[in-house]
């Protein structure tokens, strides 16, 4: 007896039943895609096996050896729920498995998210598209330098765009954008960094008087905006009631800058209404100056002399520029 026990006292822990791996729990990630697992560390054992299902009953998949007493699994899909459990093993010989623990991963962030100025108004649309199911809100964050960052709105779960509107102080302005979905007090990772830039800043016009003996218009406005690629007059009259593009003119050399133009061709024994806009590019338009054409309009008393040849109205006509006053 006594050497068998002896002979049983030489023999490795593995032809021991092995303790049960204890207090093993799982525990979603915060702001980044991932699933933590801990448990209370096995003193003497080889390694952990973890195994993991995506039902919790069926197709258990062996997926780590490890270590210590943590493993955080990053190969997950957002917003899916996984299965775990593990068991100890020391010399070949494995302890019995842990009750089945479950987390729901990280919250997927937003998707296709895109920034653009709305033509006509100082307004920037911010649109992405919702793909995580179960979040509680969706938060929208900004920033005027790209660096210093606030909350600008927490939005209902499934919101889909926000228009940030601004006043005449930020047109021209660059603006940058990032989201994030919440579940619960759970954060999805941050989204990309968008930006773009608020509408042009819109013209002054300052007056419209007649020329040529009463036969052409001139316009004058002052250029408020930095970042323009140019400008466009629109006219309508008594006899065209439909505001038509008439011209459309180069950029000022500067902001602050004087601009005048002429209309060789107004609708003559007529009214003339006319308004301005700064472009950027083709989809960024800044408001109308003046809001609405009545506040720019003039009688134009005459007619050109039809013993002349007729002047054909250029898409381009000139344009004159003075620089800014000091």
């Amino acid at each position: 007896a006594i050497l068998l026990l002896l002979f049983l006292m030489s023999r490795p822990l593995p032809l021991f039943a092995q303790e049960p791996l204890l207090d093993f729990h799982a525990e979603t990630l915060n702001g980044r895609y991932g699933i933590q697992l801990t448990w209370r560390e096995a003193v003497g054992s080889d390694y952990i096996e973890i195994q993991r299902s995506d039902n919790g009953a069926t197709a258990w998949e062996s997926w780590s050896e490890s270590a210590g007493n943590q493993f955080v699994d990053t190969q997950v899909a957002c917003s899916h729920i996984y299965f775990y459990r593990a068991r100890s093993v020391t010399g070949g010989v494995a302890g019995p498995w842990t009750s089945v623990v479950s987390a729901n991963a990280t919250p997927c962030a937003p998707v296709a998210v895109s920034v653009y100025p709305v033509p006509g108004w100082y307004i920037l649309d911010v649109a992405w598209i919702d793909i995580a199911p179960g979040e509680t809100s969706v938060l929208l964050e900004r920033s005027f330098d790209g660096a210093s960052w606030r909350e600008l709105a927490e939005l209902p779960p499934n919101t889909r765009y926000y228009a940030d509107r601004f006043t005449s102080t930020k047109c021209s302005s660059s603006l940058f954008y990032r989201l994030r979905t919440v579940r619960d007090d759970v954060l999805s990772p941050y989204t990309a960094v968008y930006s773009n830039a608020v509408s042009p800043c819109a013209p002054t016009a300052s007056r419209v008087e007649l020329v040529y003996e009463g036969a052409r218009v001139r316009l004058h406005w002052r250029d408020n905006a930095p970042d323009e690629t140019g400008f466009e007059v629109w006219r309508r009259s008594d006899a065209n009631h439909a505001s038509q593009l008439v011209a459309t003119l180069p950029t000022a050399d500067a902001v602050g800058a004087s601009l005048a133009w002429e209309d060789e061709a107004p609708d003559c024994q007529a009214r003339n209404y006319y308004q301005i806009r700064a472009i950027r590019g083709a989809n960024s338009a800044s408001p109308w100056e003046p809001r609405t054409p009545d506040q720019l309009m003039v009688y134009v008393p005459n007619c050109p002399d039809p013993t002349s040849k007729p002047v054909e109205l250029s898409i381009h006509p000139p344009i004159t520029i003075f620089p800014p006053a000091n």
